[in-house]
């Protein structure tokens, strides 16, 4: 079975058994409907160190997010957006965009990412619990590019001896 497949699974069976590893002391509430949540890291983000949790609206009613959260095994510490606040209309998406934290943790452990974030819609609020779609699989890129700076490390110092100046382009004739 293909790693991503297994990874897949695996998140689907962390869920059902209650979230083992999740943060939470309480069962968390409903998500609204038509609310889906993926992660991705878009282009200006990438020198930024930063990815967005994107959360997309596809129900009937602005739905109000005031924090949300990742929780990635790849990562000791947690993606964290907020407490603030972003409405998202009914047929658009939002991107909480969110700092990539630096410690990687390189093991052989399954890969689970799970995101928790607070909802209001109208006069109901609650937290909800969602298992990101990742379509450019960005979170296995940045931990296995993480792990090798960390290996890399390991067995060799890299520094730079000196900066050259590209050469510049001779002026028209």
């Amino acid at each position: 079975m293909p790693r991503r497949a297994l990874a897949t699974l695996l998140a689907f069976a962390v869920l059902a058994v209650g979230l083992a590893g999740c943060d939470l002391n309480a069962v968390p509430d409903k998500a609204p409907d038509g609310v889906s949540i993926s992660v991705y890291q878009p282009r200006p983000d990438v020198a930024k160190n930063r990815l967005a949790i994107q959360v997309k609206n596809n129900g009937t009613e602005p739905v109000t997010i005031t924090a949300a959260s990742l929780n990635s095994s790849y990562f000791a510490t947690t993606f964290t957006w907020g407490p603030r606040t972003a409405t998202v209309l009914p047929g658009y998406g939002v991107d909480l965009r969110v700092d990539i934290p630096q410690d990687v943790v390189c093991d052989d452990s399954e890969p689970r990412h799970v995101v928790e974030y607070t909802w209001s819609q109208g006069d109901v609020t609650g937290d909800a619990i969602a298992i990101p779609d990742d379509p450019f699989q960005v979170l296995d890129l940045l931990h296995d590019a993480g792990c090798l700076i960390e290996k890399a490390g390991d067995v060799a110092t890299l520094t730079a001896v000196s900066l050259t100046a590209p050469a510049s382009m001779p002026g028209p004739a």
